[in-house]
C-alpha cells in the first residue's frame, strides 16, 4: 500500500490523538525586552562596576516585561529566578521559554547598589486587526502538543466565508505582531476587509506554539496530521459559513491542499507559487536554475551541481537514507568529493532548516494523484518575478489535470512582478540582487503586491 492511501485510511485514526474542539489555554510568549552586552572589564571601567560579571542592559524597549519590571539601561542583571548570569546567552534562553504571568525575581546592581526585582512576565502584543475586525488567538491539542491559531475575521457579519490558509516549508513564525506590513499579513488583511475570514496555526515549537517535537524536527506525515485536525476546528467555528470555505496553499502549501480538499471538498482552492513535480524533480530544476540569477554561479556549474546530486537525492528522498548513512557509504564517495552537489546545502540531518524525513515523506506524495481527486473549483497562481517557483509550468499542470478531470474548475492566473512571499519586485534578478545586498526582507515590507488579494478575492467571489 502506498504512503499516500495510508494516510488516507490513517484519517480517521489521527483524531485519536488530536483534540479538535476548543483546547487548553495557551498562554502568550513573553520577552524580556532588553538589549544586553555582557560584562568586561571594559564595560565594568567606564560603568564603575566593582565586577565583570553580569550583563548589561543597553537598551530598554517599551511595553515589554523589561518596561513593566522597572529595569533601567545600565542595569547590570546578575540573577534571574535564582540562575546566576554570566554570559547574554543564558538571558536568551530565559527569555525564549518565557510566557505571559511567569513569576520573574531578577537580582542586578543599579549604579553600585545591589536591587532584587520581583513581577511577571508580560504576553507579546497580538497582531492588529482591520478597523470592524478582530484577531482571535486560540489553540488546538494535537498529539505533538498545543498548537497557536490566529484567526482574523470582519465583526460586520455573523457568519463569513472563510479561508484556511496553508504557509510554506520554512519554519518561520505566522504571527506577524513585530511586523505588520508583512506582504503575508497584508494579503489576510485584505480578504478580511473583503469579508472573508482567515485561519493559520502556527507549527510546533514556533512563535507560541508549544511541542513533544519542533517543527524542524517532524515529518510530512505529522505535519499533514496537524493540518487535518486543524481543518477540522477551522469548519467548525461559530462565525464561519460552512458553505463558503476556501483553501489557501503557499508554495509547499500546495501540496497539502489538495489531500486536504480531496476529503472536504472546499468551495475552492487556491495555490500560489505551487508544486507540482516530486521534491525530487524540483530540487533538480532549482538546482540548475535558481543560483543563475544570484550570479554566483554560471549554468554549467549548476549542471554539474545537479549531475552530482541525482544519486544523492535518490538515496535521501526515494530510499529514504539518512544524510549520515549517505555519506558512511564508499559509493558515495566520487560525488561528495565534488565541491559542486546537494549535501553541500545539509546542516547535519536538517536541509533548508527541515529534517531530511521531511522531504523524503513528502516525496512520495503525488501530487497528480492528489489534485485528481479534487472536485472544487482551482485557482493557481503564478508570479513573474518568483525566484522559488522559477516557472508558471506547475500551475499550469495543475490546472490542465483539474480541467481534465472537471471541465471548466480549473484557472491559471499569471500575475506580473509578483514574487514568492507576495510582494512586487520587478523582476527575479532584482530579488535576487536586493537578497545579496542584505535589502530583501525591509524592501518587502515596503512593496506589497495588492494585485494578488484582488484577483483571489474577485475569483472567490465568482465561484458557485
Amino acid at each position: 500500500m502506498d504512503i499516500r492511501n495510508q494516510m488516507i485510511l490513517a484519517f480517521m485514526a489521527s483524531f485519536l490523538f488530536c483534540s479538535v474542539a476548543p483546547a487548553q489555554k495557551l498562554q502568550r510568549k513573553a520577552s524580556l525586552g532588553i538589549g544586553m552586552a555582557n560584562v568586561n572589564d571594559s564595560l565594568a571601567k567606564v560603568h564603575n562596576l566593582k565586577t565583570n560579571e553580569g550583563i548589561l542592559i543597553t537598551r530598554r524597549i517599551p511595553e515589554t516585561t523589561a518596561d513593566v519590571l522597572g529595569l533601567e539601561e545600565g542595569d547590570v542583571i546578575l540573577q534571574i529566578n535564582g540562575q546566576r548570569i554570566t554570559d547574554r546567552s543564558q538571558v536568551f534562553r530565559i527569555s525564549a521559554n518565557l510566557r505571559q504571568d511567569d513569576d520573574l525575581i531578577v537580582h542586578l546592581n543599579r549604579r553600585g547598589r545591589l536591587k532584587k526585582i520581583h513581577g511577571k512576565a508580560l504576553g507579546r502584543p497580538k497582531e492588529t486587526p482591520v478597523d470592524d475586525g478582530e484577531a482571535i488567538y486560540g489553540a488546538l491539542q494535537t498529539k505533538l502538543g498545543t498548537l497557536r491559531t490566529i484567526v482574523h475575521r470582519s465583526k460586520k457579519k455573523d457568519k463569513s466565508p472563510a479561508i484556511f490558509f496553508l504557509q510554506g516549508i520554512y519554519c518561520g513564525s505566522q504571527d506577524f505582531w513585530a511586523n505588520p506590513t508583512e506582504p503575508a499579513k497584508r494579503l489576510i488583511d485584505d480578504f478580511v476587509n473583503a469579508g472573508y475570514t482567515v485561519y493559520r496555526v502556527e507549527r510546533p515549537g514556533i512563535g507560541d506554539s508549544g511541542g513533544t517535537k519542533h517543527c524542524r524536527d517532524i515529518d510530512y506525515k505529522e505535519e499533514l496530521d496537524i493540518y487535518r485536525a486543524a481543518y477540522e476546528q477551522f469548519r467548525t467555528l461559530p462565525y464561519v459559513d460552512q458553505s463558503q470555505l476556501f483553501l489557501f496553499g503557499h508554495s509547499m502549501g500546495s501540496v497539502t491542499a489538495p489531500i486536504l480538499a480531496e476529503v472536504y471538498q472546499p468551495k475552492g482552492v487556491v495555490v500560489y507559487a505551487p508544486i507540482y513535480k516530486t521534491w525530487f524533480e524540483y530540487f533538480l530544476d532549482n538546482f540548475r536554475e535558481q543560483p543563475v540569477y544570484y550570479g554566483v554561479e554560471t549554468r554549467k556549474q549548476m549542471d554539474e551541481m545537479a549531475r552530482n546530486s541525482i544519486s544523492l537525492m535518490h538515496q535521501w528522498l526515494i530510499e529514504g537514507k539518512s544524510p549520515q548513512e549517505i555519506r558512511d557509504d564508499p559509493k558515495n564517495k566520487k560525488y561528495l568529493v565534488e565541491e559542486m552537489n546537494a549535501f553541500n546545502y545539509n546542516d547535519g540531518d536538517y536541509f533548508f532548516g527541515r529534517h531530511f524525513s521531511f522531504f523524503s515523506t513528502m516525496n512520495a506524495i503525488s501530487n497528480a494523484e492528489s489534485w485528481s481527486k479534487v472536485k472544487s473549483k482551482v485557482l493557481a497562481i503564478y508570479g513573474t518575478s518568483d525566484l522559488q517557483a522559477l516557472s508558471n509550468e506547475a500551475a499550469k499542470d495543475i490546472v490542465s489535470l483539474i480541467n481534465e478531470e472537471n471541465p471548466g474548475h480549473g484557472t491559471f492566473l499569471e500575475i506580473q512582478e509578483a514574487d514568492h512571499v507576495f510582494a512586487r519586485t520587478k523582476s527575479k534578478e532584482e530579488g535576487a540582487r536586493l537578497s545579496l545586498q542584505g535589502r530583501y526582507r525591509n524592501y518587502i515590507r515596503e512593496n506589497y503586491h495588492p494585485e494578488i488579494a484582488k484577483e483571489v478575492i474577485d475569483w472567490m467571489h465568482a465561484v458557485n
